[in-house]
C-alpha cells in the first residue's frame, strides 16, 4: 500500500518476520497450554516425523503419500495433548522444498519437447487432440515443470486461496465477537487488555529493533541498502498486526468476561500498530533500489 516509499527488502523481511511471528506463537501453545502430556501418541507422532524426514532425505516427490502419513500424525498430536496444530507445521517442515531438476536440464528437456511439438506435422495448426505426438510432448513439457516446482511450493499454490479467502475469514468471524458489557475504555482498563496493548503496541516493536540491532553489532546480520533503523522500527510496529494467532492463545489463555477484554484488546491494539506503524513509514525517506551488478555476481544454485 505505500508503494515505492518501502524498499523491497524491507517487505522481504516484514513477510518473513511474520512467518517466524506465527511459528513462534505455535511453540508457545505447545509449551504452555499443554496440560497433559502422553508419551506413547508422542511416540507415535516422533515415529511418523522420522518417517516423513526420510522420504524427504530419499527426495520422494510424492505429495498424497506425505499428506496421507499427516493424517495420522495429526491424531498422534492431537491424542498426546499437545495442540493439533503443531502437526502441520511439523508436517510442512518434511514437505521436499527443492527442485528435482536445474535450470539446465529444464531449458535443455523443454525445448526438446517444444521442438517434437513444432515437428509433429507440417500443419501448424494440426488440432492437438489428433495428434498423440503432440500431446506426449505437452505431456513431457508438464511433467518437466512439476520437477522444477517444489512440492511444498505446489501445495502452498493451492492451498492459498483457500486460507485466504475462507479459512481466515471464517475463523476470524467465528473468534473475534465481542460482546461489549459496559463502555469500551472500561473493558480496556482491564490488566489483561492493558497488558496486550502495551506487549503488541511498545513490546513488540522494541523488541523487534533491539533484537536487529544486537545482530548487526555482532555481525550476524546488517541492514540492507535503502533501509534505516526507522524502516525497522516501522515494521516491527506493523508486526502487531498479525491477530488470528493472538485471538487463538487468548481463547487458550482466558475464559469468560477476561476473554471478551482481551479480544477487544487485540483488534485495538492491531489498529493503533496499523496506524502507528504506517505512519512511521510514509516519514521515511525512500531510497533507491540497489542495482542487479551492484549486488555482486549471480551464483547459480545447482552448481
Amino acid at each position: 500500500m505505500l508503494g515505492s516509499r518501502i524498499p523491497n527488502s524491507l517487505k522481504v523481511f516484514l513477510m518473513s518476520l511474520a512467518i517466524v511471528d506465527d511459528l513462534a506463537a505455535l511453540m508457545v501453545i505447545a509449551i504452555f497450554y499443554t496440560e497433559n502430556l502422553d508419551t506413547a501418541y508422542l511416540g507415535y507422532a516422533g515415529t511418523i516425523v522420522a518417517l516423513l524426514m526420510v522420504l524427504n532425505v530419499m527426495r520422494c516427490r510424492w505429495i498424497t503419500l506425505y499428506l496421507v502419513l499427516g493424517l495420522p500424525l495429526w491424531y498422534c498430536i492431537y491424542m498426546s495433548g499437545i495442540h493439533a496444530t503443531i502437526a502441520g507445521v511439523l508436517l510442512a517442515l518434511t514437505i521436499p522444498a527443492h527442485a528435482r531438476v536445474n535450470a539446465v536440464n529444464f531449458v535443455y528437456s523443454s525445448r526438446k519437447a517444444l521442438d517434437v511439438f513444432q515437428n509433429a506435422h507440417d500443419d501448424p495448426n494440426y488440432n492437438i487432440t489428433q495428434s498423440s505426438v503432440r500431446r506426449a510432448a505437452v505431456t513431457a513439457m508438464m511433467k518437466n515443470a512439476r520437477q522444477v516446482l517444489p512440492p511444498l511450493h505446489r501445495i502452498e499454490h493451492v492451498l492459498h486461496p483457500w486460507a485466504a479467502f475462507i479459512i481466515i475469514p471464517v475463523f476470524a468471524l467465528a473468534n473475534a465477537g465481542i460482546p461489549v458489557n459496559g463502555g469500551v475504555a472500561e473493558n480496556l482498563a482491564n490488566p489483561a487488555s492493558l497488558g496486550i496493548i502495551f506487549g503488541v503496541c511498545l513490546g513488540k516493536p522494541l523488541g523487534i529493533v533491539l533484537l536487529c540491532f544486537i545482530a548487526c553489532k555482532l555481525g550476524i546480520a546488517s541492514l540492507p541498502r535503502g533501509v534505516t533503523w526507522r524502516h525497522i522500527l516501522g515494521a516491527g510496529t506493523l508486526a502487531g498486526i498479525g491477530f488470528t494467532m493472538a485471538i487463538f492463545i487468548a481463547n487458550l489463555a482466558f475464559k469468560g468476561p477476561d476473554l471478551e477484554h482481551a479480544k477487544l484488546a487485540i483488534l485495538v491494539a492491531s489498529a493503533l500498530s496499523a496506524i502507528v506503524g504506517a505512519g512511521l513509514l510514509l516519514t521515511c525517506k525512500s531510497a533507491p533500489e540497489p542495482e542487479p551488478e551492484e549486488l555482486g555476481p549471480e551464483i547459480d544454485p545447482d552448481d
